[in-house]
């Protein structure tokens, strides 16, 4: 049974060939491409980018950094239902500290209604708010977490330039193909 060489899963019916590789879909032949090109990106860019980002403006209020990603968690509870969110958000300190101190009182608001879970997972999401709000990544340096996102922004943005540049040289050999046609016809029309 062939496995994917993008995702990793194995492959049961159908799949893609691509340059001699076996994969689930087109999805992730260019998952597999992005990973190629994301991995190529030197470690110090990544790490010049991700001190930039580091030390610029908050993305949520436009305020001074140290900007980096902060961790939120909430839960709500209807009778048998409970539901358990986290997220992270890039932000700023003064941010996500807002967004954790809402995240913690709305847990204890909507939180405790569910049966058995609510009353288990409310007092769980509260403590990882507070521990989040006198914790969190390291001010001084930028974590590993900001160090992947800026990777993957940074391969993100290369394969765009390589399309447009890509659809530029097309758009070139349509027109020069065009100008080859014209003056293929006034040959023959002499």
């Amino acid at each position: 049974m062939a496995k994917c060489n993008g995702c990793g899963s194995r492959i049961m019916f159908g799949g893609v060939t691509h340059e001699g590789q076996k994969y689930c879909n087109p999805q992730c032949v260019q998952f597999a491409y992005f990973k190629i090109v994301r991995d190529a990106i030197p470690e110090s860019a990544v790490a010049e980018e991700a001190i930039a980002v580091h030390a610029g403006a908050c993305p949520q209020c436009g305020g001074h950094g140290p900007v980096d990603f902060h961790a939120s968690h909430f839960v709500w509870s209807a009778i048998l239902i409970t539901r358990s969110t986290s997220k992270s958000t890039l932000s700023c300190r003064g941010c996500a500290r807002k967004k954790q101190a809402v995240s913690a009182l709305g847990s204890g608001f909507v939180g405790w209604w569910g049966i058995p879970f609510g009353l288990i997972m409310t007092p769980v999401q509260i403590v990882k708010n507070i521990a989040e709000m006198t914790g969190g990544p390291d001010a001084r340096k930028p974590s590993p977490k900001l160090h992947q996102f800026v990777r993957d922004e940074m391969a993100i943005q290369a394969m765009r330039d390589a399309r447009q540049r890509s659809d530029a040289m097309a758009k070139d050999m349509e027109a020069m193909d065009a100008k080859l046609e014209e003056l293929m016809d006034e040959e023959e029309a002499r």
